[in-house]
């Protein structure tokens, strides 16, 4: 009786000390971690200053440089003929934006946590629209194959410019919508199909 009276007055073992484990001199973590649940704090999401704003900027950017590339169908197979373009070449043409693309996602990605989203982004639009521009301007290049040449320089640095675009916006999505983020992919996607096509409507 003397020994068990000892360990109930023993100090670890009060009701105000936390509970102890018995290989352990560690206090025994007892909260809402231990069964898998999460407290309310970090359950709520807190959406960031200004997202509107800049989700209808990640819009503008995607919505231009498809514009950009949607108006080529209706005008330059027309214009690839008037220069001796020939037909193969002119799939090239057409196609290497989609490679360019694809090889520049893991370039963007990699690129992305080493810059930082805001310097891509910026990037991505500005070197996109230099493309879209200087293919228009490629009407005063010479007939032939330097016509081609140019034509097809421009859409890989267009590929690319789009993997930085687009890259960097879907980095911005989870931060910006949390657990919303299925609904901004949604907008996001019938933006850039409408984009994509409203060129090809207006101008058949």
């Amino acid at each position: 009786l003397k020994h068990l009276s000892g360990v109930r007055s023993h100090p670890r073992l009060t009701s105000g000390s936390p509970p102890y484990s018995r290989n352990s001199s560690k206090p025994v973590q007892s909260s809402a971690m231990d069964c898998g649940c999460e407290t309310p704090s970090t359950t709520s999401f807190e959406p960031p200053p200004h997202r509107g704003r800049i989700f209808a900027l990640i819009l503008l950017g995607n919505c231009c440089g498809q514009l950009g590339l949607s108006i080529l169908s209706p005008f330059f197979p027309n214009e690839a003929k008037y220069r001796h373009v020939s037909q193969g070449v002119l799939g090239w043409i057409f196609s290497i934006f989609e490679l360019a693309a694809v090889v520049g996602t893991p370039v963007a990605m990699w690129l992305l946590v080493r810059v930082g989203s805001k310097p891509l982004l910026v990037l991505g639009n500005l070197l996109g629209g230099a493309c879209n521009i200087l293919l228009g301007l490629c009407w005063f290049v010479k007939d032939g194959d330097l016509f081609a040449t140019a034509c097809f320089a421009l859409r890989i640095l267009a590929g690319f410019a789009f993997a930085l675009s687009m890259t960097t916006g879907q980095s911005l999505l989870p931060a910006l919508f949390g657990p919303n983020l299925s609904s901004a992919n949604g907008i996001g996607g019938y933006q850039q199909q409408r984009a994509n096509r409203i060129c090809s409507l207006i101008f058949r």
